[in-house]
């Protein structure tokens, strides 16, 4: 594997803006195991977000393992120690620095452990690299708001799947109380969740394996099989299972089965 390493790092060694904390340097690694980081103390806050493989990084002597969609932190005063265990490891980094890194621990309730935070933003790693690289003040005042913006992104990001999981519970239970009901769609069960359609099918489908719909057909063709083998008519059974006829139950059986509704009757 060909090692990148790309990374951007601010040209003056102290800020050239006077705010607290300052965006210092930002990076993307594509390496493999031969890559060890510096081992050495620092008085910056660096963050690692990791995108394939494993990445290890060393707190009071023990490692800590960095996996994709995770977050972690190396803080003012510990000794940076990192170095990739895969052959395909990929991760993006960003440090602060400034009066006021070493009370970020606190004023952000940073995690000492390694947590779960989603998807890598790298595109915004990018977008600092290049304003890192800009000397012009203005460019250094927007690399620290991009960094902080990436900040917030990586703290927010269990909250935000923890959300996320909480919505795909309550859509499974939505639609085995309301998939009876042949006004029961896609559209209704967004409006009793809150959202839009196309944030539905966007959480379920990865979630579930299917989108919406088909979870919806999935378990009216299974209360179908069962109503029609306990003895129910085609038509009665069309009705309790949300569709408004005997045909076109028939039809979406044929399609999602394979089978006409009599095959399944006693």
């Amino acid at each position: 594997m060909k090692q990148n390493t790309d990374f951007s790092l601010r040209k003056n060694v102290d800020p050239a803006v006077p705010l607290p904390i300052c965006a210092r340097s930002a990076g993307h690694f594509r390496i493999d195991q031969s890559f060890v980081g510096p081992d050495k103390v620092c008085d910056f806050l660096q963050l690692f977000w990791g995108i394939s493989g494993l990445f290890v990084y060393r707190r009071n002597g023990q490692l800590l393992e960095l996996h994709p969609d995770k977050i972690g932190f190396l803080f003012p005063g510990e000794e940076h120690y990192y170095r990739a265990v895969n052959d395909e490891t990929e991760l993006c980094w960003l440090t602060f620095d400034g009066p006021r890194v070493c009370d970020m621990e606190n004023d952000y309730h940073l995690p000492r452990e390694i947590i779960t935070s989603g998807h890598c933003p790298a595109e915004l790693f990018l977008q600092l690299e290049i304003e890192i690289r800009d000397q012009k003040n203005s460019s250094q005042y927007q690399a620290t708001s991009t960094a902080l913006r990436i900040l917030h992104l990586a703290l927010g990001g269990q909250e935000e799947q923890d959300h996320e999981s909480n919505l795909v519970e309550r859509f499974r239970n939505l639609a085995k109380e309301c998939f009876c009901d042949h006004s029961c769609g896609i559209d209704m069960l967004a409006e009793k969740l809150g959202i839009h359609r196309g944030t539905l099918s966007r959480l379920i489908t990865p979630a579930l394996g299917c989108s919406p719909l088909q979870y919806l057909t999935e378990l009216r063709m299974r209360h179908a099989v069962e109503l029609l083998a306990s003895g129910k008519t085609v038509a009665e059974t069309a009705r309790l299972c949300g569709y408004s006829n005997a045909n076109y139950l028939a039809k979406v059986m044929r399609r999602e089965l394979g089978k006409v509704p009599s095959e399944f009757r006693r």
